[in-house]
C-alpha cells in the first residue's frame, strides 16, 4: 500500500469518475461533522 500511496492521495480525474460511477452504498453513514477545504472551517 506505501509503494501506491500516490495514487490514493492523489487519484487522477479518470479514477475519481470510476470511484463516483461504481460506488454502492453498504450501510448507513452518519456524518458527524465537515470541513470546507477552500477556507478549512468547520
Amino acid at each position: 500500500m506505501e509503494d501506491r500511496a500516490d495514487d490514493i492521495a492523489n487519484p487522477t480525474g479518470g479514477e475519481w469518475l470510476e470511484i463516483t460511477t461504481t460506488f454502492q452504498t453498504i450501510g448507513k453513514a452518519v456524518f458527524v461533522s465537515a470541513i470546507y477545504l477552500t477556507t478549512g472551517e468547520f
